[in-house]
């Protein structure tokens, strides 16, 4: 996940949505990628939310964990 978002941090003309994505050129192939974050659980603590990255024709290219990390 720090990769990708390292990425996203250095890829320019990102445009943020109020509807939890963002788009942003991430390969840098002249053609926007979609950053989504969708929640798949709450708890107590709060609600958590999974990561996916899909290409520009809509191809799901990652997708992070569906589960929260114990420490």
């Amino acid at each position: 996940m720090k990769r990708i978002l390292s990425l996203v941090a250095l890829a320019g003309g990102i445009t943020l949505y109020a509807a939890n994505f963002l788009t942003a050129d991430i390969d840098r192939d002249g053609k926007e990628e979609r950053l989504e974050w969708r929640p798949v659980s709450s708890e107590d603590v709060g609600t958590f939310h999974r990561l996916y990255l899909y290409d520009d024709d809509g191809t799901l290219l990652w997708k992070g964990p569906a589960t929260r990390n114990e420490k």
